[in-house]
C-alpha cells in the first residue's frame, strides 16, 4: 500500500501543497524537502525521511491528511485503512469477581459524532501560507488544516482551516495586518464562514465552455460558489467574446440530462461531486422569444400545480388562458394591516389581516428579470409599499428582497408563491431593504416583535453580506484541455 500511496501523492499533490500538508502534520521544518524538486523526487524524498524516523507514524498521518483533503480519492481512503494503527479496547484487570456480570452483550463504545457545523477560515493569497497557519493556531490551538489548493494553473493559493470557535472581526484584522506587515500582498483575502459540511477538495472536474471547449479543474474546494466556476472559465475567453456575457451553469446528470445550478450555492450544496461535468453557457438575451415563451408556459404549469396543492391559494384571474403574463391570486394566511381610521401621525397599531389579493406581472425582460408583484389588499409590512400621496401608483409594490438577491430564471414559481405567503406572515422579510420605513421601525419595537410572534412570524432576515471572495476565482486551478466536449 505504501507504493500506491506515494504514487498517488505524486499525481495529486504538488510540492508547494505538499509542504503545507507536511507542516500541518508536524514534519520538522529543517527537514522539509525543497519545493523546487519535481513531484516524483519530492515525494521520494519525503518517503526516505519518514523511513529515517523524522516523523513518528508519518505515513499514517500523511495518508489521513490527504484523505481529509480528498475524501473521494479511493487510494487515500485505502491507505488510511491500511496504515492507521488499530487500537484494541482496554481489557479489564484479571481479578476475582464479587458480583455477577451484567446480563446481555456489552454495548460497544459509541463512535465520535460529527459536528453539525464547521466554522472555517479561508486564506486566499499568493504567499505566506505557512505564516497564516501559524497565526491561526496561535489564536486557536486546536485549529486543523481542511485543505490547501495551490498549483501552476492558479494565480494564488487557497487554504481552509477548521476553527473550534468563530474569530472576532478584530482578530481576523490582526491576522491580516500581521501578514501584510510581514510582506504578504495587501489584497489578500481572509474569509470566515460556517459550513454544514466539512470542507474538502474535489480532485477533478470537467467544465465545458460556451464553445464546448473542455477545461479541467484540479483541487477544487467544495465550498466554491458555482458562479466562481463560470468566472474562471470565462477568464479564458477575454478579448474573444467582447463584453463578458451573463452565464448559467448546468450540471450533467447520470442519465445525460442537465440540471441548472444556483450560482450562489457552493459546489457541495449544489450536488457537484468528484469527476462531474459542468457546462457554462451564455444566458439568452432579454426579449429572446423562444426563451420567454418557454418560461411563460413553465410558470403557468408551476402556478396551477401550487394552487392545486394548497386549498387556501387560488388563481383568481389571468390576462390570457394559454400564455398568461398577469396573474391575480388570492390566499388565506396570517398578516397585518392598519385600521381604516389609523391616523398618519399616530403610532402604528396594526390588526390581523388573513385574506390577501396580489398581482404578479411577468415583464418584458422576464425570465432574465424577476417578476413585479403588487399587493392589492391592505397590508402593513416592511417590504411592501404603503400609501404615499406623491406616488399613489406605487402602493402595494413588493420589494422581493431575499428573492431579488438570488433571482435565477429557472426558479420554480411554486417557491415564489410560498415566499409571498411567508412574507405576508412575517416569516420572510428584511428590515434593511425596506419599502415601508414605518413598518420596519415598528417591527423592531417590543410591541411589534410581540405581535409578529403572535401571528407565527420570525425575526427579520439579515441582509446578505457583500461578496468579498473575488480572489477565489484566481485560486481555481483550471487548464484548457485538448479536444471537444464529450456528448454535450
Amino acid at each position: 500500500m505504501r507504493d500506491e500511496l506515494y504514487n498517488e501523492l505524486e499525481r495529486v499533490i504538488n510540492p508547494q501543497e505538499g509542504e503545507i500538508v507536511l507542516r500541518s502534520i508536524g514534519f520538522r521544518e529543517a527537514r522539509l524537502p525543497s519545493t523546487e524538486l519535481s513531484p516524483r523526487f519530492y515525494w521520494s524524498e519525503v518517503r526516505r525521511l519518514i523511513d529515517a524516523g523524522v516523523l513518528v507514524d508519518g505515513e499514517a498521518l500523511l495518508a489521513r491528511a490527504a484523505h481529509n483533503e480528498y475524501p473521494g480519492n479511493a487510494v487515500f481512503r485505502a491507505s488510511v485503512e491500511a496504515l492507521e494503527p488499530v487500537t484494541e479496547p482496554p481489557q479489564p484487570p484479571r481479578a476475582e469477581r464479587h458480583s455477577p456480570p451484567p446480563s446481555g452483550p456489552t454495548p460497544a463504545p459509541a463512535p465520535p459524532t460529527e459536528p453539525e457545523t464547521y466554522p472555517t477560515l479561508v486564506f486566499v493569497c499568493s504567499t505566506h501560507h505557512a505564516a497564516f497557519i501559524e497565526e491561526v493556531r496561535r489564536l486557536d490551538t486546536r485549529a486543523e488544516l481542511f485543505f490547501v489548493s495551490q498549483g501552476e494553473e492558479a494565480q494564488v493559493g487557497q487554504i481552509a482551516m477548521s476553527l473550534t470557535r468563530e474569530l472576532t472581526l478584530g482578530q481576523i484584522e490582526d491576522v491580516r495586518g500581521g501578514l501584510v506587515a510581514a510582506g504578504a500582498p495587501a489584497d489578500l483575502e481572509i474569509l470566515q464562514e460556517v459550513y454544514d459540511h466539512r470542507p474538502y477538495l474535489l480532485e477533478a472536474l470537467r467544465v465545458n465552455g460556451p464553445d464546448q471547449q473542455p477545461y479541467d479543474l484540479a483541487g477544487v474546494p467544495s465550498i466554491t460558489p458555482v458562479r466562481d466556476i463560470a468566472a474562471a472559465v470565462l477568464a479564458h475567453y477575454e478579448g474573444r467574446m467582447g463584453r463578458r456575457p451573463r452565464t448559467v451553469v448546468d450540471h450533467q446528470q447520470s442519465d445525460g440530462s442537465f440540471r441548472r445550478l444556483d450560482p450562489a450555492q457552493s459546489l457541495h450544496d449544489a450536488g457537484v461531486r468528484e469527476g462531474d461535468t459542468l457546462n457554462v453557457y451564455p444566458e439568452a438575451t432579454a426579449g429572446h422569444a423562444e426563451l420567454r415563451m418557454q418560461a411563460i408556459i413553465r410558470v403557468r404549469e408551476e402556478m396551477h400545480r401550487y394552487a392545486d396543492q394548497h386549498e387556501d391559494f387560488e388563481i383568481v384571474d389571468t390576462d390570457d388562458p394559454e400564455f398568461p403574463t398577469d396573474y391575480e391570486i388570492r390566499f388565506k394566511g396570517p398578516g397585518l394591516r392598519l385600521p381604516d381610521q389609523q391616523s398618519a401621525s399616530a403610532l402604528p397599531r396594526p390588526e390581523v389581516q388573513d385574506k390577501h389579493n396580489l398581482l404578479i406581472l411577468l415583464g418584458p425582460d422576464f425570465p432574465l428579470v424577476a417578476p413585479a408583484v403588487f399587493w392589492l389588499s391592505p397590508i402593513f409590512h416592511p417590504n411592501i409599499k404603503g400609501p404615499d400621496p406623491q406616488y399613489p401608483e406605487a402602493e402595494g409594490a413588493v420589494c422581493l428582497g431575499v428573492l431579488a438577491h438570488s433571482w435565477r430564471p429557472a426558479l420554480d414559481f411554486g417557491q415564489l408563491c410560498q415566499m409571498l405567503v411567508d412574507m405576508a406572515g412575517y416569516r420572510n422579510y428584511e428590515i434593511s431593504d425596506s419599502f415601508n420605513p414605518i413598518a420596519a421601525y415598528w417591527a423592531q419595537t417590543e410591541d411589534g416583535a410581540a405581535m409578529i410572534e403572535a401571528i407565527g412570524g420570525k425575526p427579520p432576515v439579515p441582509a446578505p453580506p457583500p461578496d468579498d471572495g473575488a480572489l477565489r476565482v484566481g485560486a481555481l486551478r483550471i487548464r484548457r484541455t485538448d479536444g471537444v466536449a464529450d456528448g454535450t
